[in-house]
């Protein structure tokens, strides 16, 4: 190996192992910086009011932000957006997926806890209010909510292909359960309205499903049952 390769070498490790600029991003995405700065609220000290942060502490955060390009300050120290923190603002999905309190950034953060999983196969890692995924996955939090909006939204590209599976005309009630089950039902039902649907679920997860869903609306006919006690699926995104 040339002395070119070990310096290439070295650089792309550093690259796979900083943690630095992920945490980062994700804690300004949480504490709303960007929005701020978009806002036009450009002074350190400001945005530390707006986001409800220790200005000092805060003050170190942004001048990292700026040394990585998420941020830009002029010569007196005013801040503005980047190309890259500008497509954290105009993207909706980039902003949920890197906020610290919602699913996607959790999954991602509770890597933290491989070693002890790996070594253990326990759980190894815990949210902000020190609970494990399953735990929050089991509750009404922003957690849970996050991941089970995140899994019906994929289940809309699932649900054309149940309406080919099967005869539906000749059913007039179904019962359905499982990840993403809302999605489903409520294409069925729009397609079918004489079909009469019970969704069975936690009742967790039925709450999600009832701000996002107008199965209800669209089929008054149709229930949405908690599970019974029998019925004790693992704590998961649906």
């Amino acid at each position: 190996m040339t002395e070119e390769d070990e310096d290439d070498a070295h650089e792309r490790l550093h690259e796979l192992t900083d943690l630095a600029p992920p945490y980062a991003i994700r804690t300004a995405v949480t504490l709303g910086v960007f929005d701020l700065v978009d806002r036009g609220v450009r002074n350190a000290a400001e945005l530390a009011r707006g986001a409800g942060a220790h200005p000092a502490t805060l003050r170190a955060l942004l001048d990292y932000l700026v040394g990585i390009e998420l941020l830009a300050t002029d010569g007196e120290g005013d801040c503005s957006l980047t190309p890259i923190s500008e497509e954290l603002v105009e993207d909706d999905h980039s902003a949920e997926e890197y906020h610290l309190e919602g699913a996607e950034a959790a999954f991602d953060a509770s890597l933290s806890g491989l070693l002890h999983t790996v070594r253990t196969g326990k759980a190894g890692y815990r949210t902000l209010a020190g609970r494990t995924l399953t735990q929050e996955m089991a509750r009404e939090s922003r957690i849970a909510d996050t991941a089970r909006a995140a899994v019906e939204d994929e289940a809309r590209w699932i649900a054309p292909g149940v309406l080919r599976a099967h005869d539906w005309p000749s059913v007039t009630e179904v019962t359905a359960t499982g990840h993403g089950v809302a999605t489903v039902v409520e294409t069925l039902v729009k397609e079918f309205p004489e079909l009469r649907a019970r969704i069975v679920a936690m009742p967790s997860v039925l709450g999600c499903c009832a701000r996002r869903s107008s199965t209800r609306s669209c089929c008054p006919g149709s229930t949405w049952s908690p599970a019974p006690a029998p019925y004790r699926p693992a704590p998961a995104p649906c």
